[in-house]
């Protein structure tokens, strides 16, 4: 039997909203969070048997379940082996979904922390989970997108197993734009903004993706060569180069190497002609400069 508890009102960030937290004497799971640290399996499986609901039990304040914590980390020795055991040890698949205090299921863990093995163990059991957002509307996408300038592979696996259009269209959409132009993932923002133009044209206070990329300083320049195409766009569009120290792995964000990448050609936008990106992006610039001309002329 587990533990007792009362509730208690709790104001989320910003004051919207108040959701109601059940005050436990969360110690009662201590041996599971324990053998949670330790990727011990045995352990926490000896714990589940005796409390057959623990496994989707929220165990802390921010009412967190196991799946929570344990997608959390992606590096740690026996991490896969243990969250294949525990989404296992879970009877019904719905239960994947519990969401913690902000709304967020264990999935959106596993898109935030780039936990790709953890990704695909819970997506195999309940293939409806990437399409659930939480209570901002931030769906697993979001997060992958964000993490998207550390590893082009993780947003490529949601890309691909988030087939409802509900994360690509209206606010949701521009978010996800956001966060692809924020990683420096051009050819995918390309893309979408290929199938949803008016993400492109939408602006909330004088803010939109067209000027954010405005912002940052020219990214085609990365660890590769030049090849054709680049080329053509600085001959054609006249620019100050500028170089600077990439802070991640090499090779991991060229837009390049992401369209020749092996992993890219197997998601839904799998083939990004030269001939496309030149197009989209040589516009692009053209009207970054357009825009750059009209706010020049403002009082």
């Amino acid at each position: 039997m587990g533990p007792m508890g009362i509730y208690q009102s709790m104001h989320l960030p910003g004051g919207s909203r108040v959701v109601y937290i059940e005050l436990k004497d969360y110690s009662f799971y201590f041996p599971l969070f324990r053998a949670l640290l330790s990727r011990d399996w045995e352990k926490a499986e000896a714990f589940l048997k005796q409390e057959k609901d623990a496994s989707i039990a929220p165990i802390n304040t921010q009412l967190q379940t196991a799946l929570h914590l344990a997608v959390g980390v992606k590096s740690e020795k026996g991490n896969k082996h243990f969250v294949e055991k525990l989404v296992a040890s879970i009877e019904n698949k719905e239960d994947l979904a519990r969401k913690d205090c902000f709304g967020e299921a264990a999935l959106h863990y596993a898109a935030r922390f780039g936990n790709l093995d953890a990704a695909e163990i819970i997506v195999k059991r309940n293939p409806r989970l990437p399409h659930i957002a939480c209570m901002y509307g931030t769906y697993p996408i979001h997060y992958a997108a964000s993490y998207g300038y550390v590893s082009v592979d993780v947003f490529a696996y949601f890309l691909r197993v988030t087939e409802d259009p509900a994360p690509y269209t209206n606010l949701s959409g521009v978010k996800l734009l956001y966060a692809l132009v924020s990683s420096d993932l051009y050819d995918f923002a390309t893309e979408l903004v290929d199938e949803f133009p008016n993400l492109a044209k939408y602006e909330e206070c004088g803010n939109s993706a067209l000027k954010n990329l405005t912002k940052k300083e020219f990214t085609f320049l990365g660890t590769s060569r030049l090849n054709f195409w680049q080329q053509l766009l600085y001959y054609c569009v006249p620019i100050k180069l500028t170089t600077r120290s990439l802070q991640r792995r090499p090779n991991a964000n060229d837009v390049e190497n992401v369209v020749n990448d092996s992993q890219m050609v197997k998601t839904k936008y799998e083939r990004i002609y030269f001939s496309i990106v030149i197009k989209k992006l040589h516009t692009l610039l053209f009207d970054v400069l357009e825009i750059l001309g009209k706010i020049s002329h403002y009082p």
